[in-house]
């Protein structure tokens, strides 16, 4: 005999989160965006964006308020970084196609 599972119909599926307005609007070159979100424009996790902050491969975040706890970058600092990224990827990409 073989052993089937039932599923219990009362039990709740867990609920997709929604995406908030920052994941889907683009990068505004005038808006402040928090530390909390650096991982998202820079692709590392806090503890390594310190790390590269601190090393000057990331631009500092500015204090956001006067008591120093609340930091974050311009928009356009954010741009301009990705920007100097994607040209760097480009040179790259040039030298390799011409060696």
């Amino acid at each position: 005999m073989t052993k089937t599972t039932l599923k219990n119909p009362r039990r709740k599926q867990a609920a997709k989160p929604q995406p908030s307005l920052a994941d889907v609007l683009p990068i505004g070159p005038n808006n402040f965006y928090r530390m909390s979100d650096g991982p998202r424009f820079f692709g590392y996790k806090l503890s390594q964006l310190d790390i590269k902050i601190r090393q000057g491969l990331i631009p500092a975040p500015v204090m956001l308020s006067d008591n120093g706890r609340a930091v974050g970058w311009l928009g356009q600092t954010i741009l301009d970084w990705q920007a100097s990224r994607v040209a760097k990827l480009a040179k790259h990409m040039r030298d390799a196609v011409a060696s």
